[in-house]
């Protein structure tokens, strides 16, 4: 799936007027802006309210959304390490109960049942920069603290009744964009297509905005900050809950070719 496109390279034309040159310009900064003639044009934000400052969340990599610099240990005791991609955090459970093969979709199935934040714990290859098994939560960047999540994790685990201290590790990794995908100062910044083989045409209008599945796309100032999500059928602000996330895969019949933008000040999919 298309989580992270970036530029497609510059658009050849060679106007042959100065008329004409005043045109290619103006198509071409409309195109970037998303937006038609009168439309308003708001700001990006968060869909979560999570802080974008200057265009880019940055901030949430750092505390209080992550462990102080330096830190190596929990409030309890639990010591962990942040790997070198600086999104995943690695908490050792120092267990005395090895997790046997045949025990794992059950133990899941309980922890999942424990709390709507443990909703989506997963278990394989996660840990030692993917080396090793281990349990794994995916966290939206922003959403919350990576401490307090990790507490609710072991806690739901040490009240398990079968396995209240498993022999193995969790690792808690943030996911989403810092920044948008690109900006209108990078050529060929444009509407992401459904298709790879649909191509956008800044010349031609944009037919009106529509939504799949009921998910609003969120405010949005220009084309690059809107990206498509999920199975490929969400098209989202680039700092919405889950824009980089799995979703539900359902097929959808249309007119195409589609193209995922900022249309009307709010991200969504638009068909030329």
């Amino acid at each position: 799936m298309r989580y992270t496109a970036g530029p497609r390279g510059d658009l050849a034309i060679r106007p042959t007027s100065k008329t004409a040159a005043s045109l290619l310009v103006a198509a071409l900064v409309g195109s970037c802006a998303g937006t038609q003639s009168g439309d308003p044009a708001p700001p990006a934000r968060s869909c979560t309210g999570s802080p974008v400052v200057d265009g880019t969340r940055r901030a949430c990599l750092d505390a209080p959304y992550t462990p102080a610099a330096g830190a190596t240990t929990l409030a309890d005791g639990t010591p962990f390490v942040r790997e070198s991609s600086g999104r995943r955090f690695v908490f050792d459970l120092r267990g005395d109960t090895e997790l046997e093969s045949a025990q794992i979709s059950a133990y899941l199935t309980r922890l999942r049942s424990a709390s709507p934040t443990l909703a989506y714990l997963s278990y394989g290859l996660y840990c030692g920069e993917g080396t090793r098994i281990c349990l794994h939560l995916r966290l939206d960047l922003c959403a919350d603290s990576v401490e307090r999540v990790a507490s609710e994790v072991i806690a739901a685990i040490a009240q398990d009744p079968i396995l209240p201290r498993p022999a193995t590790e969790l690792a808690i990794e943030l996911g989403g964009l810092v920044e948008p995908r690109c900006t209108t100062a990078q050529a060929g910044c444009e509407p992401q297509p459904l298709d790879e083989g649909s191509r956008y045409d800044p010349f031609k209008k944009r037919g009106p905005r529509f939504h799949l599945g009921g998910q609003r796309g969120g405010s949005c100032g220009h084309d690059g900050e809107c990206m498509i999500a999920g199975c490929g059928n969400r098209c989202l602000h680039w700092s919405c809950p889950g824009a980089n996330e799995a979703s539900t895969c359902e097929g959808y019949s249309f007119a195409k070719p589609v193209f995922c933008g900022c249309v009307r000040g709010e991200c969504g999919w638009f068909s030329q």
